[in-house]
């Protein structure tokens, strides 16, 4: 299968400029510092990604199901929404898009999110489709919790070359998740634009951390 890269410059070299004094400030709040430290430690920085070819079929098929769901209401208070409303509270902007292609934080947040992810397929995969209310973990999740998290993971780097090189792993394979014209749903109708594939893995990857992570 053909693949576009999906990370602006990813993989480990892109990396590099998020191991830097963290530019998201600490969390004011123990509790959110503590499930931030919890969800960080999910993540055994010795097993690396776990079978990527695995993880790539799961992908593959949560793609498939993002793309046959009915298209999203753009005026709807959805998961996308909670998204794009938590990505301006991190990055300063609400474009996915511009978030994920040109801001090092997020891309920081998905490369740990993919080694989440990898090192737990044997658990329920969470289901990601257009216009899907906002899971209940997420709707009661700490307005901090994800600059917290960034800070704590931005640190576990500097500090352990063991995790900086999972996190530059993680980056590598989420280069690979932008899926060309001959993907899954094909060329007909429901077939995954750019924009849909953009939305369904920064969906996917903020349910894995939180949910799967739980």
């Amino acid at each position: 299968m053909n693949r576009r890269g999906l990370i602006v410059g990813g993989g480990a070299a892109a990396l590099a400029a998020t191991i830097m004094p963290a530019a998201a400030s600490a969390a004011t709040d123990p509790a959110t510092a503590q499930h931030a430290r919890r969800v960080l430690n999910l993540v055994n920085a010795d097993l690396g990604a776990v079978d990527p070819e695995g993880a790539t079929r799961l992908l593959e098929a949560s793609l498939a199901d993002y793309a046959e769901s009915a298209p999203r209401d753009p005026d709807a208070d959805d998961l996308l929404a909670w998204v794009q409303r938590r990505i301006a509270h991190l990055t300063g902007t609400d474009s996915i898009e511009a978030a994920v292609k040109r801001n090092p934080e997020t891309r920081t947040l998905l490369a740990f999110g993919y080694l989440s992810y990898t090192q737990r397929q044997d658990r329920p995969q969470p289901r990601i489709a257009r216009s899907m209310p906002v899971p209940a973990v997420l709707a009661n999740l700490e307005p901090d919790f994800l600059p917290e998290l960034l800070r704590q993971v931005q640190s576990r780097a500097r500090t352990s070359a063991a995790f900086a090189t999972a996190l530059g792993t993680g980056s590598d394979h989420m280069t690979q998740l932008i899926v060309a014209g001959d993907g899954p749903g094909g060329t007909g109708p429901g077939h995954p634009t750019d924009e849909d594939i953009l939305n369904w893995v920064v969906l996917l990857i903020v349910v894995a951390v939180v949910v799967i992570g739980k």
